[in-house]
């Protein structure tokens, strides 16, 4: 399992650094997902990446999954489809096959007002 990780977020440098009380004591600007400390509930046993995702890839992939789908996602399903991506490059460099599954499960409506250019709007 890899994990979608937004810039500012806490649990790509707390699991890197086996850290589980990891603190940025920054926001993520992507509402929903990043934290600024590691959660309890983050199980780091289960986890083989963590995948970092700058905001404006976030936003970028938000963007294009509405361009690309019609689908108007906010961003942090771009961060996620940013994380796949990132993933499957890493994959093909190691000559290795399967199958990625991201979802999007933003509620546009409310991403819409705060981020217009990251949902087409």
């Amino acid at each position: 399992m890899a994990v979608a990780d937004p810039e500012n977020s806490a649990y790509f440098p707390g699991w890197t650094l086996d850290a589980p009380d990891y603190a940025t004591g920054m926001p993520s600007r992507i509402e929903g997902i990043g934290r600024p400390r590691v959660e309890p509930g983050f199980r780091p046993e289960l986890v083989e990446l963590v995948i970092p995702v700058p905001d404006a890839e976030s936003f970028a992939a938000a963007r294009w999954i509405w361009e690309a789908t019609g689908i108007p996602a906010g961003p942090s399903s771009g961060t996620a489809l940013r994380a796949a991506c990132r993933l499957i490059e890493r994959m093909r460099a190691r000559g290795e096959t399967g199958v990625v599954v991201s979802i999007i499960g933003d509620a546009h409506h409310r991403h819409i007002a705060k981020y217009p250019d990251s949902s087409g709007g």
